[in-house]
């Protein structure tokens, strides 16, 4: 573990040092609050030892404020102190403690405290990682293993945000598999999600930036977004898109635009003049998709907007 130790006494701070560094962990030191504040970090300081007393602000203003600051993340603070009483016990938990040690402190009793600490550590942390994963999962489309529409949903409000405060361009495309009703009817709806699943993993294997994002929108369709992506730079993805997934030549004997599978795809993008807000931005594409589907499919259309 890596214990934050806030402490003003040298002397304290020394002793209290080897005892920790005795027990196999690592001391990050810290003199007063402000520089406690300043250095601490959740992903790095697995426990904090806090001196009540401290120059400059006091050890329970430190803990309200790392806890205001880090209130999504969780890590233990106990409190170091010499004096003994409710009204301080109770002030410290107020103010985000999770325990008190009384000063002087000695050897077994802090390691027994660190010990107690870091199994609860451990299970918050095996427990964040958990619930992470299920977050994780929640986002994705249980057939075709990537981004489902809730996934979708919060990806482009991300990107929306990132683009207006980067005064970047975020460009969007719509896409449809062409004729999908009568594959299913024609080949079977196994079929249909198998083909579902090979058109996902084509899809995804086109984007070459991490920041792109190919989600299943809903049924036969696809969304994408390009971040950082101009007007010119999404046709060519789209078009790259229309090209490769009619070359995987899935049979479609009942579709009218080729002999294959083929999609068709609506593009817009934030920097035309129009898209002021996401919904904008999708119906753009949502409607230079349906004059593809016009323009006789398996096809990409910018939208004007």
């Amino acid at each position: 573990m890596r214990v934050m130790l806030v402490e003003d006494d040298r002397a304290v701070m020394m002793v209290t040092s080897k005892y920790i560094e005795s027990f196999g962990h690592e001391v990050v030191p810290a003199i007063d609050g402000e520089s406690a504040i300043d250095i601490f970090d959740p992903n790095h300081i697995d426990l904090v030892l806090m001196d009540y007393i401290l120059p400059g602000i006091d050890g329970f203003e430190t803990t309200r404020r790392l806890r205001k600051t880090y209130q999504d993340e969780w890590f233990p603070i106990i409190f170091l102190t010499s004096t003994k009483g409710d009204n301080h016990l109770a002030l410290g938990l107020d103010a985000g403690g999770d325990d008190y040690l009384y000063k002087p402190v000695t050897a077994i009793v802090l390691e027994s405290k660190i010990k107690a600490m870091s199994r609860i550590v451990k299970m918050q942390k095996d427990l964040l990682a958990a619930n992470k994963k299920m977050e994780q999962l929640s986002y994705l489309d249980g057939l075709t293993q990537i981004y489902n529409r809730r996934g979708f949903d919060r990806a482009i409000s991300s990107e929306w945000r990132r683009m207006h405060r980067d005064k970047n361009t975020l460009s969007f495309l719509m896409m449809d598999v062409d004729f999908f009703k009568k594959y299913n009817d024609h080949y079977g709806h196994q079929a249909g999600d198998d083909c579902l699943k090979v058109l996902a993993k084509a899809l995804e294997e086109q984007l070459y930036r991490p920041a792109d994002i190919v989600s299943r929108y809903g049924g036969e369709e696809f969304a994408v977004l390009l971040p950082g992506t101009d007007a010119s730079g999404a046709q060519e993805v789209a078009e790259r898109f229309v090209k490769v997934i009619e070359s995987i030549a899935i049979p479609h004997i009942d579709s009218t635009a080729s002999e294959y599978v083929t999609i068709s795809v609506g593009i817009a993008c934030s920097g035309k003049s129009g898209n002021k807000n996401i919904k904008k931005l999708i119906k753009s594409a949502d409607e230079a998709l349906y004059k593809a589907k016009e323009g006789g499919r398996n096809r990409s259309v910018l939208s004007p907007n």
